[in-house]
């Protein structure tokens, strides 16, 4: 697959769910619907500006639509784990530690798990997840893992925790780990 195939396939897996035609989204996104429809065919390749527009004006990730990630919709809201744990991921991208290290402790009289500046209920999802991710972490740190490989990883855990937190119910499952 070309570097611009799933860009077309996306683009018009897009304008279906949105259930428009090339001419109503070419409107919707300021271009022609002869462009729409050369775009969805791979025969032209669109400008960074014209892509940009396109997931604004839809509301979905840039990076979704030119295939480098698979979250289609650009979020603020936390309705899942895997919503907390991708911004908890956006977060160590900028540089800031906030991934388990030997700082990360448990309180046993509030039932959390503390990084610095953040403090999470425990639960077994919530458990489960930052052992997996101290473990993939320290690979990743000395290097026994490539980035891609630990890019993976994320995208595979952002799939993997994709359900709705319900913290009374999780909280009672939640067995303290000692």
């Amino acid at each position: 697959m070309g570097d611009f195939d799933l860009f077309s396939i996306r683009l018009r897996e897009l304008r279906k769910q949105k259930k428009m035609t090339q001419k109503k989204f070419a409107e919707l996104v300021g271009t022609t619907s002869v462009t729409i429809s050369a775009y969805e065919n791979g025969t032209k390749k669109p400008s960074l500006d014209i892509a940009l527009n396109i997931a604004t004006k839809c509301n979905i990730s840039l990076d979704w639509l030119c295939g480098l990630s698979e979250q289609k919709e650009f979020k603020l809201e936390v309705n899942t784990y895997g919503d907390i744990f991708s911004l908890l991921f956006k977060i160590e991208e900028t540089g800031l530690n906030v991934y388990p290290d030997c700082k990360t402790e448990f309180d046993l009289s509030n039932k959390c798990y503390t990084v610095p500046f953040i403090s999470f209920s425990c639960n077994k999802y919530i458990e489960k997840f930052f052992d997996d991710w101290k473990k993939l972490s320290e690979l990743h740190k000395d290097e026994s893992i490539n980035n891609d490989l630990y890019n993976r990883w994320i995208e595979s855990q952002i799939k993997e925790y994709d359900f709705p937190i319900n913290t009374l119910e999780d909280q009672k499952e939640f067995i303290p780990p000692f």
